[in-house]
C-alpha cells in the first residue's frame, strides 16, 4: 500500500495526515461540539462547516487534476485506505457536508470500495459504517 518510488511515499503521506490532521479534526469538532452542546448544534455546523467544506472542496480539485484512478496514480495506496475511511464517515454521519456535492469525491470513494482489497477488508472485518 505504500509505493517503492520515494515521491510517490511522501504524496502517500500528504494524505495520510490530511485524513487524520485536517479532515477529521474539523469534522469531529461538530460532531463532539453537538454532542456537548445539542442546543448550540445548529450553529455549531453553521460556523464549522465552511473547514469541512473547504477541506472537501480541495479533494475535489486533486482528484480533477490527478491523473489516476486513485489519489496517488492508479493503484489503490495507503492514502486511499485513510483519507476513503474519514470521507466515508463524514458523509455518513453529516458533519459539516450539507449543502453541497462533490462528484469527483464520491466517484473516487466508490471506486475505492469497489477494489477487491477493500471488499476483502469488509467481508473479514464485518466493518460498515452503517
Amino acid at each position: 500500500m505504500m509505493p517503492e518510488d520515494p515521491i510517490l511515499r511522501s504524496q502517500v503521506r500528504v494524505w495520510m495526515s490530511a485524513a487524520d490532521g485536517t479532515f477529521l479534526v474539523h469534522a469531529l469538532a461538530i460532531a463532539y461540539g453537538s454532542g456537548a452542546a445539542p442546543d448550540a448544534s445548529e450553529k455549531l455546523q453553521a460556523g464549522l462547516s465552511p473547514a469541512v467544506h473547504r477541506d472537501f472542496d480541495w479533494l475535489e480539485s486533486q482528484l480533477r487534476l490527478g491523473d489516476g484512478k486513485f489519489l496517488v496514480g492508479d493503484y489503490l495506496s495507503a492514502a486511499d485506505a485513510m483519507m476513503g475511511f474519514s470521507v466515508a464517515f463524514i458523509l455518513k454521519m453529516g458533519l459539516g457536508v450539507k449543502g453541497k456535492e462533490w462528484p469527483a469525491v464520491n466517484d473516487w470513494l466508490a471506486s475505492v470500495e469497489g477494489t477487491l482489497p477493500y471488499r476483502k477488508a469488509v467481508e473479514k472485518t464485518g466493518h460498515t459504517l452503517g
